[in-house]
């Protein structure tokens, strides 16, 4: 098994092991404890292990809030999508989910915010411009928004419905309301398709089944291109099929969407060296330590 097949796996340590359990059963604040468990200096946890247990935590995290957002519990949404955003600052979806949260909780100021560090993460990410809109609207500022909905279609022709036709000819005469709703649909409208099939892979990369997995990854990056946490999925995913020129590539674009992601870097040195490429791994690793002096992963593999 390659080493990035092995990211979702079992064998780590036994409080680990106990969180994925949790975590496949849909118990996630139990699924957290065990995780934070299997971080403790005590359990001896390797990098690896170390960053899967993080990973899984704000997933866990995510996945909680996701539900109070579903049944309209949005204080609740904030507090744990906040605490996932704690441990994965770098997710520029998981800023707009933060944001979004934020923005049905009544803090429109912390809304524009999240969004505003959505957009500096992935400039090209049309859904946090239509959500930026949203809460430029909310503060009054029309004009302004009907400029950034304006953007977030030229961004992503995917965003060019009748509906954000509708809502801009809305804000050209003053009509907020009704612009307000036909953003807010475009934006949930824009999300559906590549939400599904990002969570449909992921589903399928746990069960093994990874061609498949990897096929539902493409099929979210033709509805929207531009999200480098997907690109990044899809290359664990290829790789753990030995498809390495694959991987490299969509970890390359991942990167060239969000240079500060973190993980792809690491993703990238990590099946570079599964490549047999150890020049240019043991560059990109040298990358991750510039911006990381203390991650662990990319000193054990330079000390190798």
């Amino acid at each position: 098994m390659s080493m990035l097949g092995r990211l979702f796996g079992l064998g780590y340590n036994a409080a680990y092991d106990r969180g994925l359990r949790l975590y496949d059963q849909g118990q996630y604040e139990e699924a957290i404890s065990a995780f934070e468990e299997a971080q403790r200096s005590e359990n001896e946890p390797d990098a690896l292990t170390l960053r899967l247990a993080s990973f899984y935590t704000a997933e866990s995290y995510v996945n909680l809030g996701t539900a109070a957002l579903q049944r309209g519990d949005y204080g609740r949404a904030r507090e744990e999508l906040g605490r996932a955003l704690a441990i994965n600052p770098q997710f520029a979806d998981l800023h707009l989910q933060y944001g979004r949260a934020c923005r049905l909780a009544g803090d429109c100021e912390g809304a524009r915010e999240a969004f505003t560090q959505a957009l500096a993460i992935n400039p090209r990410f049309a859904r946090a411009r239509l959500y930026y809109a949203l809460t430029l609207l909310d503060a009054g500022r029309g004009e302004e928004a009907m400029a950034a909905a304006s953007e977030a279609a030229r961004l992503d022709p995917a965003c060019c419905t009748s509906a954000l036709d509708e809502a801009c000819a809305a804000l050209a005469v003053g009509d907020d309301a009704r612009a307000r709703v036909l953003l807010e649909h475009t934006a949930e409208a824009e999300a559906g398709e590549v939400v599904f099939r990002a969570r449909l892979g992921a589903d399928l990369y746990r069960r093994g089944m990874y061609p498949q997995a990897a096929e539902e990854f493409r099929e979210a990056l033709a509805a929207n291109p531009h999200y480098a946490d997907i690109r990044n999925h899809l290359a664990i995913t290829l790789n753990a099929q030995g498809l390495y020129d694959e991987a490299i590539a969509e970890l390359r674009q991942a990167l060239g969407i969000n240079p500060a992601f973190a993980e792809a870097r690491v993703n990238l040195a990590l099946t570079l060296r599964a490549a047999g490429r150890d020049a240019e791994a043991a560059a990109e690793f040298q990358k991750v330590l510039a911006e990381d002096p203390g991650n662990r992963i990319a000193r054990g593999h330079l000390a190798d």
